[in-house]
């Protein structure tokens, strides 16, 4: 299932400003991999008609800032903790929204956050949908979409 980037871009950008508090400007550049700087990668699952992921990446400072902002405390005293529940909170938001955009009954899966360098998120038998870019300030963040490769496992996943 193609999803429609206009609409994942007008979701994406009102989510971050009403979540958030600040813009998401869709930009053609994307993040460096992760194998040369460190990223932050959360994850949620849909699991229904659709079989797929929702995958938010985004550089450290943006990730920091972000849950600075919302649990009100400076950036030098924000947790790994906080930064994890933000973004997580963050992904949730956007797969539920993405989720109605799917006929049929789905479920999400609790947010999977990664953190580091040297890293490659992967879900074996998946393959890319969609992956638009976002700059939030002087930051970038980018949504990643990914399905059930019906090739690898025909439709014996597959919600039909």
């Amino acid at each position: 299932m193609n999803f429609e980037e206009s609409k994942l871009e007008q979701l994406t950008s009102d989510i971050w400003n009403s979540t958030v508090g600040s813009t998401a400007t869709r930009t053609a550049a994307f993040l460096p991999s992760a194998t040369r700087e460190s990223n932050v990668t959360t994850c949620v699952q849909v699991m229904g008609s659709w079989i797929g992921a929702v995958i938010v990446e985004c550089q450290p400072e943006l990730a920091r800032q972000l849950a600075s902002d919302l649990h009100g405390v400076p950036c030098s005293k924000v947790s790994f903790a906080q930064i994890r529940d933000v973004l997580g909170e963050v992904t949730n938001i956007l797969a539920g929204q993405i989720k109605t955009m799917i006929s049929g009954e789905s479920h999400l899966s609790l947010p999977i956050v990664v953190t580091g360098f040297d890293y490659h998120l992967m879900i074996p038998g998946s393959k890319p949908v969609n992956r638009l870019a976002f700059e939030s300030g002087e930051n970038m963040f980018q949504l990643s979409l990914a399905e059930l490769d019906e090739a690898v496992y025909g439709t014996a996943f597959a919600g039909g």
